[in-house]
């Protein structure tokens, strides 16, 4: 079943055609894109487009293409490109999500329009791939390739590619639209590809989607073109078109609050209620009336146990200022993995000083951070270095869950 809702909530949309500064949620939703052309030719490099490998000047440019009414419409087209007698080549850039997909979404969806030039030559090993990609990690792909298309995706059993859309399936004519629907899940998530609202593909189960202990991998947070063209030229025309390209979630899941503590009151949700000597600080507070502060005479802020058990994610959140602290003093937020304390976070090399900094970090279950998801999982504020005329507050730290 497709994964659509009414209330969707906008990751990325239009990054194709318009600069960032350009391209708002409403602004390129009109059929011909009036409000958000660009100078036909212009290089995509030049609006958030990081060249990786290759040439520059002709792989990916906007264009004017009138298909419409005669109406002139801005895209993207991809094109191959390259040096005669040139062997094999490749050439790919990349472009970050203007937003990230939030680690609490239970589902999201990846999709645009594509169009193959009607000059494309399916000789000379000519191939056209529009990646999801997670940082470096290439994790899904829709693949145009000779007179056929394939689409790829990571396993998360062992990140093998599993193709699961064949070449010699006959690539559909005109526009086409690529929908790519994503239900994250640890150990593996469902991925479902659409075209053009046709279900061509299923990973799940033996198949499921994403990298082996990295839960994270799922989200993919940037869109990637690569092209592979042998011996062509300039004079080579072959072209794709990609258009209205937009990153949403569909369903949110709500987090599942394990802790929240602005210190207004006392220690109660510390050390085993109150035991600590930390004090209630005025002096300095990010909100409210107090905030958690420890000078030289103190030693260390623990909180009591959180069940983190069967948790998805965790993501940690609070506010801190540290006065006169050194880099060598080691004040550091830890984690306890059930056996011992790890540190996640140097709280003493803070720029600029005697100023509230926010810390915020999520967490997910696997890999190495898959140990610290278990029934007495607790935060430490190790402040045991602090030497004399140095302090360390801290304000409005919450742990929160996503199950």
């Amino acid at each position: 079943m497709k994964i659509k809702s009414k209330n969707l909530k906008l990751v990325s949309l239009c990054i194709v055609f318009c600069t960032v500064a350009q391209c708002f949620a409403y602004d390129c939703l009109d059929e011909y894109f009036v409000r958000c052309k660009t100078a036909p030719d212009s290089n995509l490099t030049s609006s958030g487009f990081t060249l990786v490998s290759g040439n520059n000047e002709a792989l990916a440019k906007y264009d004017g293409y009138y298909l419409f009414d005669s109406s002139e419409k801005m895209m993207g087209r991809i094109s191959m490109w390259g040096q005669a007698g040139g062997g094999i080549q490749q050439t790919q850039i990349r472009r970050l999500f203007d937003r990230s997909i939030p680690p609490f979404a239970a589902s999201y969806v990846f999709e645009y329009d594509v169009y193959v030039d009607g000059a494309w030559t399916d000789a000379y090993n000519n191939r056209i791939e529009i990646y999801g990609a997670r940082g470096s990690d290439l994790m899904f792909v829709y693949d145009i390739r000779g007179d056929g298309h394939v689409f790829n995706a990571k396993r998360a059993s062992d990140g093998v590619w599993v193709q699961k859309l064949a070449q010699t399936q006959t690539r559909p004519a005109g526009w086409n639209h690529i929908e790519i629907d994503v239900m994250p899940a640890v150990g593996g998530g469902t991925l479902q590809m659409y075209i053009n609202d046709v279900l061509h593909c299923t990973y799940s189960g033996m198949d499921a989607f994403g990298l082996p202990g990295d839960f994270g991998s799922q989200f993919v947070d940037r869109l990637v073109f690569l092209t592979i063209v042998q011996d062509q030229g300039p004079a080579y025309t072959n072209s794709v078109y990609v258009d209205n390209f937009s990153v949403y979630t569909t369903e949110d899941i709500p987090p599942q609050t394990l802790l929240t503590d602005g210190f207004e009151s006392d220690f109660s949700k510390w050390t085993d209620a109150v035991t600590t000597d930390w004090d209630r600080a005025t002096v300095q507070k990010y909100s409210g009336s107090y905030s958690a502060h420890a000078g030289s005479a103190d030693n260390d802020l623990i909180s009591d146990n959180l069940n983190t058990t069967g948790a998805l994610s965790m993501t940690i959140s609070f506010w801190y200022r540290d006065d006169d602290i050194d880099d060598d003093d080691n004040i550091y937020l830890q984690l306890y993995d059930g056996a011992a304390y790890d540190n996640k976070f140097e709280l003493g090399n803070t720029s600029p000083e005697d100023t509230w900094h926010n810390y915020v970090v999520t967490i997910y279950n696997s890999g190495t951070d898959a140990q610290y998801f278990h029934p007495n999982f607790r935060l430490k504020f190790e402040g045991t270095s602090i030497d004399s005329g140095e302090n360390l507050w801290i304000d409005d730290v919450s742990v929160t869950t996503i199950y």
